[in-house]
């Protein structure tokens, strides 16, 4: 097997863990998941919600089936792993796609469970929050996440379970714009919440269109 599937239970962050057992479909695939520290390693290692938030970007990545065909053998071997483990988790978590379609039929208030937020936080694109000093708007850039037991850093927080992001924005330091790194923090709900009341939300396009028209010419390239 090119790839191995374990559960990792946790009380706050059931996972999947896929291990990549194969060094061909590692090298394929490492580009793309750069910043991982697991994956990497004699068995590199992955969780599999990664995979599921990048997975149209590797269906990318597999050639067309006549190109396939024309390939040596051994690299035909590796798309063809590729293929079973974007099936695999495609199957794995039709779940979450059917609930993440659903929520978005709802365009004035989407609701979403609190252990699906981090389908929200699709690679390359940013999320909306609200500036904590000055209560403005502003657009920022996810950089990770993590369901965790407490918020250990925050010593006047509650020892309740959390989902953490990690993300960096653009501030004005009087001099020129500056890339600062914060977090925000959406402690466990039950049931399911409304996208506006939460921590973060999705950038729709029309939003991003007014923040990029906040910044001098040459910012968007950080867009």
């Amino acid at each position: 097997m090119a790839f191995s599937q374990k559960n990792s239970v946790h009380p706050h962050n059931n996972h999947i863990w896929i291990e990549i057992r194969d060094q061909r479909l590692f090298d394929l695939l490492r580009p793309h998941f750069q910043g991982f520290s697991t994956f990497t390693g004699m068995v590199p290692g992955i969780d599999a919600r990664h995979i599921y938030m990048q997975r149209e970007h590797l269906k990318q990545l597999i050639p067309q089936p006549a190109e396939l065909q024309a390939l040596p053998s051994p690299n035909k071997t590796i798309y063809n792993d590729l293929v079973k483990l974007l099936e695999y988790i495609e199957q794995e978590f039709a779940d979450v796609t059917r609930e993440m379609e659903y929520m978005n039929t709802d365009k004035e208030d989407p609701r979403i469970k609190w252990d699906l937020l981090w389908a929200l936080l699709t690679p390359g694109e940013l999320l909306e929050t609200t500036e904590t000093v000055s209560g403005l708007d502003m657009a920022f850039k996810p950089r990770t996440w993590l369901y965790a037991d407490n918020d250990n850093e925050n010593s006047s927080s509650s020892s309740e379970p959390c989902f953490i992001v990690r993300g960096e924005f653009l501030q004005w330091t009087g001099y020129e714009y500056s890339q600062i790194h914060f977090k925000r923090t959406i402690k466990k709900y039950t049931g399911t919440e409304s996208i506006h009341t939460l921590a973060f939300k999705r950038l729709t396009s029309a939003r991003k269109a007014s923040f990029m028209g906040k910044y001098p010419s040459g910012s968007e390239k950080w867009y």
